[in-house]
């Protein structure tokens, strides 16, 4: 055998050009190659960094009597929204007229500057094109706009075209029926979709063989960072890369802290999602399957929180179809994230000030925050303010002289936010302005006198980090979070 190079051969960033050695061929590839040879649509539904991109780069040594033009939606920005036509299938057109005999002699092709065009460009497309045809979309998810229906419709009917010599591949983080919303138009059912699995075990050690070391070696570090990752096409390729940066050392675990702390491309974007305002019940969902509790996942409910998870890369089903944590390296992650527990903060507008000088405090002090104006415009405002108090620890009542005067009438929304975190048993911590007094029971309507026994704390301009500090112990010290 002839000795290994000693360098660093493992990808762990990027889309691999489809002809490395640590490529792993999956069954998705002969799939999707065999889909495309017999002219049908491809779906790459799959989270990201899931080898979507080095599957679609691969294609150019798979088809060898195809054409394969590759789109990324993310090159691009459209505004207004409408400018995805031109955009998109300007993109298309360089491509195409760049092959070199394509299209015959003479042929006119002109790229779509506006919807009304954009069905005669891809005719044109399909029924000009000299040899088999495939326009790869990859990260589709971001041509979302009013009218992308229509978009896709279009891509749907150029399949029925009379010799047609074209084929799609639709990829990126989406679910099919994302495509096409209006249930009065047809719905996508145009592609195959093709799933992209993790590595099994046995593809985790042929791609540790790649590495600058014996393969003894590969074998005990295959299994190790399977262990991690579960075969994960990223987080294995980082960990083994990260592996050989260590050089003799060669400790996984040491690896694994590393991801944890400098990922940039992979747990990051997850955990935004997580984090965002708009995806509170992701993170319900996320807390149960964390706590051992059975939650299924069905592609039959699109939009369902188990669902999203999963499109997401946080979970995976097991063979029962009951949802269970993608990986332990990601497993690692969300406990450390559900110990920096998240206060939600409720004030009356004129506090705005001390409200959010508070919170910048709690930031500060790594404790995570929600408070009403990380709403976006147009979001639904009940839920998601229910939501954020489910999802939190605890929720901090900021009260001035006079916050609690309306409380008296049912549809005030400082008192429907406490009710709520009362109901499901949140801690409740009233911070008093300045020489605020503390609420007593004949301040409050019966189902807000619980807080009267609740132990305060004395806000002053100059007492912002002393509170934030007893907040956070609070939420912290599980002897102290009883107190409700």
């Amino acid at each position: 055998m002839p000795a290994k190079l000693k360098r660093n051969p493992f990808v762990s960033g990027g889309g691999l050009a489809g002809d490395e050695g640590v490529y792993v061929i999956r069954d998705a590839d002969r799939e999707v190659t065999d889909l495309l040879r017999a002219g049908r649509f491809v779906q790459l539904a799959e989270p990201r960094q899931q080898g979507k991109s080095s599957l679609i780069n691969r294609l150019s040594i798979l088809l060898e009597k195809s054409r394969i033009i590759d789109v990324k939606a993310s090159n691009y920005v459209a505004d207004p929204p409408e400018q995805w036509y031109p955009l998109i299938s300007g993109a298309i057109y360089r491509q195409a007229v760049s092959r070199p005999g394509l299209f015959p002699r003479g042929a006119k092709l002109r790229p779509a500057e506006d919807p009304n065009q954009w069905a005669d460009f891809l005719t044109h497309i399909a029924t000009l094109a000299t040899v088999p045809t495939v326009i790869a979309i990859d990260e589709v998810d971001l041509i979302h706009f009013q009218n992308s229906d229509h978009f896709y419709s279009v891509i749907k009917n150029v399949r029925d075209l009379p010799k047609s010599n074209l084929s799609f591949i639709l990829s990126g983080c989406f679910h099919p029926a994302d495509l096409v919303k209006n249930r009065l138009v047809s719905p996508f059912n145009a592609a195959n979709r093709v799933r992209l699995p993790d590595f099994t075990p046995n593809q985790v050690l042929a791609l540790a063989q790649q590495g600058p070391w014996d393969d003894a070696v590969a074998s005990v570090l295959s299994k190790q960072v399977f262990h991690w990752a579960d075969g994960h096409p990223y987080v294995t390729q980082y960990l083994l890369s990260k592996v050989v940066e260590q050089g003799a050392r060669r400790d996984v675990e040491t690896a694994v802290e590393e991801f944890l702390q400098e990922d940039t491309e992979n747990l990051p974007a997850i955990l935004r999602e997580l984090e965002s305002v708009d995806n509170q019940s992701l993170w319900l969902t996320l807390e149960q399957i964390l706590a051992g509790e059975r939650v299924g996942v069905s592609e039959a409910l699109p939009n369902s929180p188990a669902t999203r998870l999963r499109l997401l890369g946080v979970v995976k089903p097991d063979r029962d179809g009951i949802c269970q944590i993608r990986n332990r390296i990601y497993e690692r992650a969300l406990r450390r994230l559900q110990q920096t527990q998240r206060v939600f903060i409720s004030y009356r507008r004129e506090d705005d000030i001390w409200a959010v000088k508070l919170r910048e405090e709690l930031v500060a002090d790594g404790v995570r925050c929600f408070i009403d104006r990380d709403l976006k415009p147009g979001q639904a405002y009940p839920e998601a303010l229910q939501n954020a108090i489910e999802s939190a620890a605890c929720v901090v009542l900021v009260l001035n002289h006079g916050s609690l005067k309306d409380c008296a009438k049912p549809g005030d929304w400082l008192r429907i936010e406490v009710e709520h975190a009362l109901k499901f048993n949140r801690l409740v911590i009233p911070v008093l302005i300045k020489d605020t007094p503390a609420p007593t029971p004949e301040m409050l309507p019966p189902s807000m006198r619980r807080i009267a026994d609740a132990q305060t704390l004395t806000l002053t301009l100059k007492g912002f980090p002393e509170v934030a500090k007893s907040i956070h112990t609070a939420i912290t010290q599980p002897e102290l979070k009883k107190v409700r």
